[in-house]
């Protein structure tokens, strides 16, 4: 029993980690995301992020990881589009990439390497430059789940 909770304590706290919006991110509304990775807080969060690409280049929009410490795979994220972009098109992938864990995490070493997850990429049209989005929802091994609009400025 303590090693079940003991991974789920793990994989809680990556879940907080491997997914969190970036800086200025805020929730639907206006809210603003106080960024606690122990707190259950992106559960059935909707979430808005405003994201800059290269103009006739594909871009890696995010990825998600549930790694062991020992950087071997627990198990995927689920990860789909709800929203097509209008001028662009968008893919969801499993494959290796390199995650980006703080510091401090046990699983910092995984970042040198890359690692079994999932990507969302977004390639524009070509030559179209000016707005586009996205809106994904992700679902960690653990249940939890949030919806993320990617306000996409294609420059």
């Amino acid at each position: 029993m303590m090693r079940i909770r003991g991974l789920l304590a793990a994989t809680l706290l990556l879940a907080g980690c491997a997914a969190e919006p970036g800086p200025g991110a805020q929730l639907q509304g206006g809210e603003r995301d106080l960024f606690n990775p122990n707190a259950d807080r992106a559960n059935g969060h909707h979430f808005v992020i405003p994201f800059a690409v290269a103009a006739n280049t594909r871009s890696q929009i995010n990825s998600w990881f549930s790694l062991h410490a020992d950087c071997s795979l627990h198990q995927y994220w689920t990860v789909q589009l709800l929203t097509l972009p209008q001028h662009g098109t968008a893919s969801i992938e499993k494959g290796r990439f390199y995650p980006n864990y703080a510091p401090q995490n046990q699983r910092a070493a995984c970042n040198l390497h890359p690692q079994d997850g999932v990507s969302a990429s977004y390639q524009p049209q070509p030559g179209y430059v000016g707005p586009d989005l996205l809106t994904i929802q992700v679902i960690t091994p653990t249940g939890q789940s949030w919806t993320t609009d990617f306000q996409l400025s294609v420059k």
